[in-house]
């Protein structure tokens, strides 16, 4: 803007072609700079939609390793069991439970698995 002020006043006294060769230079410069404005709009867009795909997909990272540490915990709490075929078909039952509970998490690591990708490639 001080610029463009500066310009009106210097050719506010000159000829039509020392004007001229003051505003045509300016006129580029004016333009490029707005372009660069867009620009730069348009980046800081980009980062922010970037900033919150990542801040999604860290939090859903940290939702499916507090299930992983808590399905370790369990798994971790089975103990073999010999001899009573009753005790033996509960503990058969809490392990087929935790099987499904794990295949049924595969879309959620497949989808977070292309997540990351997908940021690492952007």
């Amino acid at each position: 803007e001080a610029l463009n002020r500066q310009a009106d006043d210097l050719t506010e006294n000159t000829s039509p072609d020392q004007a001229r060769a003051i505003k045509e230079p300016l006129a580029d410069v004016n333009r490029r700079w707005n372009e660069l404005n867009k620009s730069i709009v348009v980046r800081q867009k980009e980062l922010e939609h970037a900033l919150l795909k990542l801040g999604q997909f860290q939090h859903a990272l940290n939702e499916l390793l507090v299930w992983i540490e808590r399905t370790d915990k369990t798994l971790d709490s089975l103990k073999p069991v010999y001899g009573d075929p009753q005790v033996i078909e509960v503990e058969l039952a809490k392990l087929k439970v935790i099987i499904n509970d794990i295949q049924a998490h595969q879309s959620s690591v497949d989808t977070l698995n292309d997540a990351g990708r997908q940021i690492i490639e952007s």
